[in-house]
């Protein structure tokens, strides 16, 4: 439910968590120091290992995005632990709050990352006069 979501995401941003969640801009200010919000989330349990490996060296610029002319994209604004995620948010909600901060979160990672390569692999063998393909 896309009114549930805008809910818990504007809880969020009223607990000082994410950045304004009503925006269409999409590209990131050149004012927006992202090697600060890197630092900032490299000792997160989840993505900290992602955040100090780009940090060291695998963080590529954003793309170029849309600017409505009103807010950044929106962002996580600190990083913080899963239980001060849910205490900011109360009852059901907490739980889905955890989801849409993490989600923010790994988009943003994911905004500055390289793009993914992956390597296709095909194993065959026989065994027993039996032929077997991976």
């Amino acid at each position: 439910d896309p009114q549930y979501t805008m809910n818990v995401a504007e809880k969020l941003y009223l607990s000082g968590l994410l950045t304004y969640p009503r925006t269409e801009t999409t590209s990131f200010p050149r004012s927006l120091d992202l090697n600060d919000m890197l630092k900032e989330h490299s000792q997160h349990p989840v993505w900290g290992n992602w955040c100090r490996s780009l940090l060291n060296g695998g963080k590529v610029p954003p793309r170029t995005g849309s600017d409505a002319g009103d807010h950044p994209p929106i962002t996580p604004v600190s990083c913080v632990p899963e239980a001060k995620v849910r205490s900011k948010v109360s009852g059901k909600m907490g739980h889905d709050a955890v989801r849409i901060y993490e989600l923010i979160a790994k988009r943003f990672l994911a905004a500055i990352s390289p793009d993914i390569t992956f390597s296709k692999r095909r194993l065959s063998f026989e065994l027993n006069g039996m032929r077997f393909s991976l």
